[in-house]
């Protein structure tokens, strides 16, 4: 707590060493940390309780290298489908373009 001296009393008359000192104080009472308790890794596990049917899916997409959707797509198609949704996004951006000139022109903010 800052003393009669301090510079929240006197701020034009403060000491370099009154202020350095409570802002270390304050600095110090800011990144007091509360205790996160117990570490997760610390917590007892629950037993795992699989079946064979996920034994074998999991055993499946290790030795597909963890196929996924992306790569049902044959390697020689995948230049044409991002062609395509590259195409399908210009649209989107041209229909929006479209139906903002219109408005502008239909509501009088832009003159024709």
């Amino acid at each position: 707590m800052p003393d009669a001296d301090s510079h929240a009393d006197h701020p034009l008359s403060a000491s370099p060493q009154s202020v350095a000192a409570d802002i270390a104080h304050e600095q110090a009472v800011s990144t007091d940390v509360p205790d996160p308790g117990p570490v997760p890794g610390a917590q007892p596990l629950a037993p795992e309780t699989r079946d064979a049917a996920g034994d074998a899916a999991d055993a499946a997409a290790v030795a597909t290298g963890g196929a996924t959707a992306a790569a049902a797509v044959p390697p020689g198609i995948m230049p044409f489908k991002e062609l395509l949704q590259l195409m399908g996004a210009v649209v989107f951006v041209m229909v929006l373009l479209a139906i903002g000139w219109a408005a502008a022109h239909a509501s009088g903010v832009w003159p024709e």
